[in-house]
């Protein structure tokens, strides 16, 4: 990842944004490359989540396998993958200092983009918003008929289990368990 990093920033000075849910444990890690790294953290409702990662690791799966694989276990591992990782994050979070950190959630993200991104920017004294604002509602205006994937509902039993095991973010985001 670091040669990456370096190629990429080699030609100039700009920013480089990662998008990578594995770095939300990777807190430290990434502030031990990249001392002056700035981090945001885009939370969802944590049900959304677990039914879109499922739907996401059969359709890899469905594209990349072999064999029939065996999924006895995955809703367990999902849900202990997601509990490692989040209390990681909740652990280092502190090490980030606060004018290099923001968090939002993915519903208001969805509902207002543009003021959320220009909440980003001010946050942390981007120039350039203004200039970025047209190109941001005109590329908002091609995918506004966009349709969201459906995904299937939870049993009682599977919500219940992700509840008890996620009690803590659900919580610590605001969405009810």
């Amino acid at each position: 990842m670091l040669l990456l990093m370096k190629k990429l920033t080699l030609a100039n000075d700009r920013r480089t944004v990662l998008k990578s849910p594995p770095h939300t444990c990777r807190v430290k890690l990434l502030l031990e490359l990249f001392p002056e790294a700035s981090f945001i953290h885009i939370h969802r409702n944590p049900y959304v989540v677990f039914k879109s990662y499922m739907r996401s690791i059969r359709i890899m799966q469905e594209m990349m396998q072999l064999q029939r694989p065996d999924n006895s276990g995955l809703e367990r591992r999902v849900i202990e993958q997601y509990r490692v990782m989040h209390d990681v994050f909740l652990e280092e979070r502190p090490l980030v200092p606060k004018e290099r950190f923001f968090e939002l959630s993915y519903e208001a993200l969805e509902k207002d983009p543009v003021l959320q991104i220009r909440s980003i920017y001010r946050h942390f004294n981007l120039p350039g918003f203004d200039a970025l604002e047209p190109s941001l509602n005109s590329y908002l205006g091609t995918i506004r008929h966009y349709q969201k994937s459906e995904l299937s509902d939870l049993s009682p039993e599977l919500k219940k289990r992700i509840s008890q095991a996620w009690g803590r973010y659900f919580e610590e985001w605001g969405y009810p368990a």
